[in-house]
This record gives C-alpha cells, sequence and structure tokens, in this order.
C-alpha cells in the first residue's frame, strides 16, 4: 500500500510517464488493481482504453519497473499466516 510519504515521488513517477503509459497507470489503479500481465487483463484494459494490446503489455512492464508506481498498481498480496 501506499501511505503519504509516497506521494511526492507517485506524482512524480506517474508525470514522467508518457500519456499512454499514464492512462494505463490511473485505469488500473481506479478499476483493476494487480492485472497479469500475460492475461485477458491486458485485453480488456487495451479494450477500455481503446489501445493496442502490445501497449498495454509496455506500459505494466514500465509500471512494474517503477518501485513506487509498482507499489499502487501491484500491491504485495500478504498471505494469512
Amino acid at each position: 500500500m501506499i501511505d503519504s510519504s509516497d506521494l511526492v515521488p507517485l506524482v512524480s513517477s506517474l508525470v514522467s510517464l508518457p500519456i499512454a503509459q499514464q492512462a494505463v497507470f490511473l485505469h488500473c489503479l481506479r478499476h483493476r488493481p494487480s492485472p497479469v500481465y500475460y492475461s485477458g487483463d491486458t485485453r480488456r484494459i487495451a479494450v477500455c482504453l481503446r489501445m493496442h494490446v502490445r501497449t498495454v503489455q509496455r506500459a505494466l512492464q514500465t509500471i512494474k519497473e517503477d518501485p513506487v508506481l509498482s507499489k499502487a498498481v501491484f500491491p504485495i498480496r500478504r498471505t494469512a499466516e
């Protein structure tokens, strides 16, 4: 999860992304946290945003590589112990 100390780095990372990647990030943040890269998730995101699937896949890869953005879209799932 993101805390308040991540807000400025999150916004900074977000504005450094190209517009298409920003759209994918915001879509995932709102509709589909933790999308699965090789699944129907990328196709659904592409259809919703009217983008090519490859564009969405590249955006998800970029988001996953950024430590702050990935925290928002790909939260670590805690397992019951």
